[in-house]
């Protein structure tokens, strides 16, 4: 399981926001990508490529609209 969670307000007017925000809550290791790599016929030539996705990450963010 891979949890987000964002937080945003908004002031009346509309022209700024503050978020909050937390990715992958639960710090798991999650694979985004998995390529068997065999470039002839020989196995011994094939090679497993594999991407994974970023630890938790937490940040806020400001934006104001002129």
């Amino acid at each position: 399981t891979k949890t987000d969670l964002r937080l945003i307000w908004t002031n009346a007017k509309g022209d700024f926001e503050a978020h909050a925000y937390i990715l992958n809550i639960e710090d798991e290791a999650v694979k985004t990508r998995a390529l068997i790599f065999n470039p002839g016929a020989d196995p011994t030539l094939a090679s497993i490529q594999t991407a994974w996705g970023n630890p938790s990450t937490w940040g806020v963010a400001i934006k104001k609209r002129f």
